[in-house]
């Protein structure tokens, strides 16, 4: 029976983001399978402001004030 391909291509992107993520966290990442498991399914090493989530420390993304400026601006067509 062939291998099912989905399968085989989630373990290569696991073997491969687990391999290039192998130096984060200050190297130790990799230390042990599963310190790497780990970082594989959340590459932050915590959430405080620098490394979650900027909504939720720092409020709306640049992008998203100036569509919300265009979005409540309306031309004087009169």
């Amino acid at each position: 029976m062939p291998k099912n391909p989905s399968r085989a291509l989630r373990r290569h992107h696991r073997k491969r983001l687990k391999r290039r993520r192998a130096h984060y966290w200050n190297g130790t990442a990799g230390a042990t399978p599963r310190r790497a498991g780990r970082c594989l399914h959340s590459p932050a090493s915590c959430s405080c402001w620098l490394c979650g989530n900027r909504r939720r420390h720092h409020g709306e993304t640049l992008q998203e004030q100036r569509f919300a400026q265009t979005a409540l601006w309306e031309p004087d067509d009169a």
